[in-house]
């Protein structure tokens, strides 16, 4: 369905840029003399393509880029509020550990027995199902 979508505003930014700098060639030659005595392309029309470009542009730069990016910030968050003490999480750094204590913007880990670590609550990248070690 996305694909779809990005193919179709492709194909018409496409069309639309073709047909931007067949307007412009067509006013280059008509000031010169040799061009198609075709309706000279005004400055607003080349004004409302362009317009009409970097209004697509922005559509796709904000399904791309912007929700992706505000969805993840918005995960992290709710992830931090969320930790409680005894929670098993990994961090960015790939470490696993053991929530032992959470203050308002420190959480500290421990990594092994006695290892306790401080971290930024961004750093702890998702919570994990407990690893029990048989034996």
């Amino acid at each position: 369905m996305i694909t779809l979508i990005l193919n179709s505003l492709l194909a018409l930014m496409l069309e639309l840029t073709l047909n931007f700098s067949t307007g412009i060639n067509t006013a280059f030659a008509q000031v010169v003399g040799t061009g198609p005595a075709e309706s000279p392309v005004t400055t607003s029309g080349m004004l409302l393509r362009m317009g009409v470009m970097f209004v697509m542009v922005f559509m796709i730069f904000q399904v791309l880029v912007i929700k992706p990016q505000k969805k993840k910030v918005q995960d992290q968050a709710k992830l931090a509020s969320d930790l409680r003490k005894g929670d098993q999480v990994i961090t960015t750094g790939g470490i696993l550990a053991r929530v032992v204590n959470i203050e308002k913007d420190v959480v500290t880990l421990e990594i092994a027995a006695g290892v306790r670590v401080k971290f930024d609550p961004s750093g702890i990248l998702r919570r994990i199902e407990p690893v029990v070690v048989p034996g």
